[in-house]
C-alpha cells in the first residue's frame, strides 16, 4: 500500500507458552532485510544501508536495546525470513513466579 510517497507495510505478532518459556513473534510484509545485514542488525548503531521512509538513516538503537533487554532477562532474540517477504523476528523469555511482598 502507497500514502503518498511512503509506502505502509503490514505486520502482526503471536505469542506462545512452552513448559517454562514464553515466546513471541513479530512478522511484518516489509522488504525484508539483506543477507549480509542479519549478523549485524542487533549490534549497537549498525543501520545497514536502507534508509527510513523519511529519508533519514536509523540510530541503530532499537534491535540492540531489544536484545539487551531480552538478554538481561535471560532470554533469546533472533530472525528469519518471511516467505515471500518482509522480516520475523522472535524471542523467547523464561517463566518465573513472581512474590508480592504486600
Amino acid at each position: 500500500m502507497t500514502q503518498g510517497n511512503r509506502k505502509s507495510f503490514s505486520g502482526f505478532s503471536t505469542a506462545g507458552k512452552e513448559e517454562k518459556n514464553v515466546w513471541i513473534v513479530v512478522e511484518d510484509n516489509g522488504p525484508g532485510i539483506p543477507k549480509e545485514s542479519r549478523e549485524h542488525v542487533f549490534e549497537m548503531f549498525y543501520s545497514g544501508k536502507n534508509k527510513v521512509s523519511d529519508s533519514r538513516r536509523s540510530l541503530g538503537l532499537g534491535l540492540a536495546l531489544c536484545r539487551s533487554i531480552v538478554n538481561a532477562h535471560g532470554g533469546e532474540i533472533a530472525l528469519y525470513d518471511c516467505d515471500p517477504q518482509g522480516c520475523c523476528f522472535w524471542f523467547n523469555l523464561p517463566l518465573s513466579e513472581v512474590n508480592l511482598n504486600e
